[in-house]
């Protein structure tokens, strides 16, 4: 973010300089035109979103506005520019395929099916998609078979598997981890980045000293991919596995007075 702040300051800083010192080629103030700061806005709205760590297609949301307006100044710029008649039929050709891969065909048609869904229907799906999805029904028929009264405490060791967990089961199960998946946790582990992966490891077992989890589920063979780590051995302690599926893992805590 702080790197974004000094791109946007140092567009305005351009703009300003440019404000006085006229671009003999174009002849125009680089401040005063709509083109140049719709392109700055737009270009580090996606910095901002690379260096946050959150390069996935449904942050870029977030990037609709700027480019929106981009693409509006920029066609009114081609549009008071005598450009040929031609070129403005490949810019739009090239804005519609934009817009087209964009979209993502695949989400247009989640939505549209929750949208007009009859009332049965709507009500088997949960974020567009069935109830259960990317869910082994057999791990959530045990954990509630298992669920004693109040909340348990809960660990899930995954990503998408572990957010339908969350979805599915809301205040029944109590999470203890303040992260809501194990995404960084796993990616640092397997890049070799020892910095963030143990600033990572240190907030999961300050976590668990805190709030022990009475069951720790493993979604999606995380277990299988981390080894010899301060979050394993503390497992091995600890944990008793009770049910193993290929699709999933589930330990109890011994009872040890944690």
């Amino acid at each position: 973010v702080s790197i974004s702040i000094g791109i946007s300051f140092a567009v305005l800083f351009l703009g300003l300089y440019q404000k006085r010192i006229k671009i003999r080629a174009l002849k125009f103030s680089t401040l005063d035109q709509p083109l140049f700061v719709s392109g700055g806005l737009f270009l580090v709205s996606i910095f901002t979103l690379l260096v946050s760590k959150n390069n996935f297609g449904h942050y870029y949301i977030m990037t609709f506005y700027p480019a929106s307006v981009f693409f509006t100044t920029f066609y009114q710029f081609i549009n008071s520019h005598g450009i040929s008649d031609q070129i403005k039929r490949v810019y739009k050709l090239v804005l519609c395929c934009c817009f087209i891969g964009a979209a993502n065909v695949q989400y247009l048609n989640r939505s549209y099916r929750f949208l007009f869904a009859n009332h049965e229907e709507r009500g088997s799906m949960k974020l567009g998609v069935p109830k259960g999805f990317n869910l082994d029904p057999r791990m959530k028929d045990w954990l509630v078979e298992h669920h004693s009264e109040g909340n348990q405490t809960i660990l899930y060791l995954g990503w998408e598997a572990s957010q339908m967990l969350y979805y599915e089961f809301g205040h029944a199960f109590e999470p203890v981890y303040r992260s809501a998946n194990f995404y960084w946790y796993l990616s640092t582990f397997e890049s070799g980045n020892q910095h963030f992966f143990q600033h990572e490891e240190a907030n999961l077992m300050e976590d668990l000293k805190k709030k022990p989890p009475y069951y720790i589920v493993d979604c999606e063979d995380l277990l299988g991919k981390v080894h010899n780590t301060q979050f394993t051995k503390y497992l091995q302690a600890h944990y008793v596995l009770v049910r193993s599926e290929p699709s999933f893992k589930i330990f109890q805590r011994k009872n040890e007075g944690l």
